[in-house]
């Protein structure tokens, strides 16, 4: 970072990177500073990131358009590419859809807005891939008028064809899903047009309040887009003029060559006051308008509005002709030949009975054939037509055969292979996932991976052990699609062959990929020693460079059944016990037992290593009151005989905020140890402000602000910014908040945390006393959105200081965790 911009606070963090506010100390204005981080996980991509964001801020910059934010200067340091650009104080779309519906006359003024924004982008060939609510900045101005300013180019491309989609920073998508096209599901080329759906999306949402493509899932949402299961917009808003609803329906129509080819045709249409639909010709409608989506009579349901009106023509029926000659009623009536040669006419009252036994005959044949027909019918089993046409129900009932045929379907492409894969992930009935399991096997190039997405959501074993092989044999999309499926589809029971699988690499982006679907498949289990029940046996077979990945999830755990398997490492010395000690830095819930085993190391191991490591540890054990914490660090020092096992030792004491803490901190200070003495007095220092900012507890509650936090990290991570007011930038898994508290009795108290984050498929750890509680975190609007986080009872044994700890629980580094704002306690 040069040294022109100063960094004041983080403002929030976006797919693929953060935003800071800064200041800008040659032209005296606050800017705001966004760091990018590339989405491959190669140096060369990183650099190819760098190159490529330098070229487009550079065109950026030269827009200098009222609705597009503005891009001030470009650079690269240490610590990779940013963007300077100016900071706006305004409400981003998402906070202007909470407060109501827009009028048409405000609606009005926010699309041509937009729009001649999205016109002036376009100019340059720029794709930006992520538009959505929070993208759309609202100012206002002094004179009162609304200025809408298109905020995070982040995922644009420039490009005049179409570019493919790529994964996002986050290996996620949900913050973005009610607004994105159906071809970035498809992984098809993109251009304007897919910029003009989500536009549509949020204009929807604007004038609804509700989104046009919804579900709880990821997958229903993905689905509702790909089957364009949308209620007009006419119907959910009668008041507007026709003209305006139709052409936000223009916007988000199915197919792209349907929606207009880019914001210079929509902007034109919507001054014209134009719907952009296509318009119908003047004949009678058929209702019930079907399209041909597969074989024979298989059909599905034309969304209304790309229904088609078709002209009936009248038919009018022509009398029929009568031909041939009249003949009497004798001489038609039946004739017997008799032996003789004569004829006889048959008596009418013996016609009479025998074309009644002739007729009670054919009724009986035409009961039986009848009731079979309907037999049958009643039990026929469900066709590819049934499937498809019950798309929409909630588990649409299958069988292996219509498996089979839904395939087949989905490998015809284009609409067919929509349907039949939004209906095969919600399908229902005896041997279907087997099936799919079969089907998968057999398929090859892009049907593969459209099957590895379903077998995710209808796995079994074999699918798993099948898209296992992929991630370990192939490359590139094969092995993310195989991964992916693998996280939603897979149980804790498959992490001991997925990190067996991870061994066979040698580089560290493809270990990396097996463990986050290790983690993500942990995830799903709500005990943590189940997790550890899972990891334990990777452990036994692990090498040299798995050991680090395992410790790593086993700490995340918080689990005292870690700590024992830890101790035990740590006891085998070595290289094993060296890793172990290593993977302390981010190690959760550590106890008494797992401390011991460092300082019995340290005894007769690398003092310089061990001993920082057991004083670390030691500070960290919410279990233990000050005092016991004190009593032990007095057990190493001893050991802390070198530079670096004094600085350590020194550190680890300067965390403490304690009466017991400070006295023992001066008599080292003043000690006969003058190289150690020299180490601790800063703690001294550090400890009485520690020792200032300790709470007394009272009934009622007791609200520990950000600012008294304690922030405990091997390397610069999170800080409390006095300009937002709250611990910003924790992304290390090394980092730990605190705040101590004095209890004047044995008592049970309530914990409760005011945090922040855009993310919400990270955990943390809340541990006082001999409890440790993980929690999930609570994704907000924005980081300045702060929600009040139940973490529940803790019981205090006996009173004396003791300390709140905040720790990472499930995160990914160098991805934020969460903001605090403060923890409030609560004593009945």
């Amino acid at each position: 970072m040069t040294q022109r911009y100063e960094v004041k606070g983080k403002l929030g963090q976006g797919g693929l990177g953060e935003v800071y506010l800064a200041y800008d100390t040659q032209l005296d204005r606050e800017v705001a500073l966004k760091r990018v981080r590339p989405q491959e996980e190669t140096e060369a991509g990183a650099k190819t990131l760098a190159v490529d964001l330098v070229r487009e801020a550079k065109t950026l910059s030269a827009l200098q358009h009222p609705n597009i934010v503005t891009i001030y200067d470009v650079g690269r340091d240490e610590q990779g590419p940013f963007v300077i650009m100016e900071y706006l104080k305004g409400e981003t779309m998402d906070q202007v859809i909470e407060r109501g519906k827009l009028s048409a006359e405000d609606f009005r003024e926010i699309v041509l807005q937009v729009m001649e924004g999205m016109v002036a982008a376009q100019s340059l060939g720029l794709v930006h891939r992520d538009l959505k609510p929070g993208n759309l900045m609202v100012n206002w101005l002094p004179s009162g008028k609304m200025q809408v300013k298109i905020l995070d180019f982040g995922l644009a491309k420039f490009s005049r064809l179409a570019v493919p989609q790529t994964k996002d920073q986050e290996e996620g998508i949900m913050g973005s899903i009610f607004f994105m096209a159906p071809e970035q599901f498809e992984r098809l080329p993109l251009d304007s047009r897919t910029d003009m759906y989500s536009l549509g999306c949020i204009f929807y949402q604007l004038l609804t309040q509700q989104h046009p493509f919804g579900g709880s899932r990821g997958v229903d949402v993905m689905v509702s887009h790909l089957q364009h299961l949308v209620t007009p917009l006419h119907g959910v808003r009668p008041d507007l003029p026709a003209w305006m609803s139709d052409w936000v329906m223009w916007l988000i129509s199915r197919e792209m060559d349907d929606r207009p080819q880019d914001a210079s045709k929509a902007l034109e249409f919507f001054n014209a006051q134009k719907s952009g639909l296509p318009s119908a010709a003047p004949a009678v409608k058929v209702t019930a308008a079907v399209r041909v989506v597969g074989r024979g009579n298989v059909t599905q349901p034309v969304p209304a509005a790309r229904q088609a009106t078709q002209a009936i023509p009248a038919v009018q029926a022509a009398p029929a002709k009568r031909t041939g000659t009249h003949k009497s009623a004798v001489s038609s009536r039946p004739k017997v030949r008799r032996a003789d040669g004569h004829v006889k006419l048959i008596p009418k009252a013996k016609i009479h009975w025998v074309s009644v036994i002739t007729g009670l005959v054919i009724l009986l044949a035409a009961l039986g054939i009848f009731w079979k027909v309907y037999s049958d019918g009643t039990k026929r089993k469900p066709d590819v037509r049934d499937v498809l046409e019950s798309v929409k129900g909630p588990a649409p009932e299958g069988t292996p055969g219509i498996v089979k045929d839904l395939v087949k379907l989905a490998a015809t492409g284009g609409d067919n292979e929509k349907d039949a894969l939004a209906v095969l992930m919600k399908l229902k009935g005896k041997g279907v996932p087997q099936a799919i399991a079969s089907e998968l096997e057999a398929a090859k190039g892009p049907l593969r991976e459209l099957l590895m997405g379903v077998a995710g959501v209808q796995p079994t074993k074999e699918s798993i052990a099948f898209m296992a092989s992929v991630a370990v044999n192939e490359t590139g999309p094969a092995r993310a699609k195989a991964l992916d499926a693998i996280a939603i589809g897979g149980t804790p029971a498959d992490v001991p062959e997925l990190i067996k699988q991870a061994a066979k690499f040698s580089d560290a982006d493809s270990r990396k990929n097996f463990y986050k679907t290790v983690e993500n498949l942990l995830a799903k289990v709500a005990n943590r020693d189940s997790r550890v029940e899972a990891l334990a046996p990777a452990l036994k077979d692990a090498d040299s460079a798995s050991r680090p990945a395992i410790y790593l999830l086993l700490g995340a755990t918080g689990s005292e059944e870690a700590n024992k398997i830890l101790a035990r490492e740590i006891t085998a010395g070595g290289a094993r016990g060296m890793a172990a000690i290593e993977a302390l830095k981010s190690w959760n819930g550590a106890d008494a037992a797992l401390a011991d085993s460092i300082l019995d190391a340290a005894k007769t191991g690398d003092r310089e290593k061990l001993t920082g490591a057991y004083c670390r540890t030691l500070t960290r054990i919410s279990a233990m009151p000050a005092a016991e914490v004190v009593a032990g660090l007095r057990k190493a020092m001893p050991l802390a005989d070198n530079a670096k096992a004094r600085e350590q030792f020194a550190a680890a004491l300067g965390t403490l905020g304690t009466p017991e803490a400070l006295e023992f901190a001066n008599q080292t200070a003043s000690g006969p140890d003058a190289a150690l003495a020299a180490a601790v007095k800063p703690a001294v220092q550090s400890i009485t402000t520690h020792l200032a900012a300790v709470r007394k507890l009272i009934k009622g509650e007791n609200v520990l602000d950000g600012s008294d936090a304690i922030i405990v990290s091997e390397t610069p991570d999170a800080t409390y910014s006095s300009t937002v007011r709250y611990v910003t930038g924790w992304r290390s898994p090394q980092t730990r908040i605190a705040w101590d508290i004095q209890v004047p009795a044995a008592m049970s108290i309530e914990v409760e945390v005011m945090q922040s984050a855009l993310r919400k498929d990270h955990t943390f750890l809340v541990s006082l006393g001999s409890e440790t509680k993980e929690i999930n975190v609570k994704m907000t609007k924005t980081s300045d959105d702060f929600e009040r986080v139940t973490v529940g009872k803790f019981n205090i044994i006996r009173p004396g200081t003791w300390r709140i700890w905040l720790e990472p629980g499930r995160m990914t580094e160098n991805e934020a965790l969460m903001n605090v704002r403060s923890v409030t306690v609560r004593v009945e």
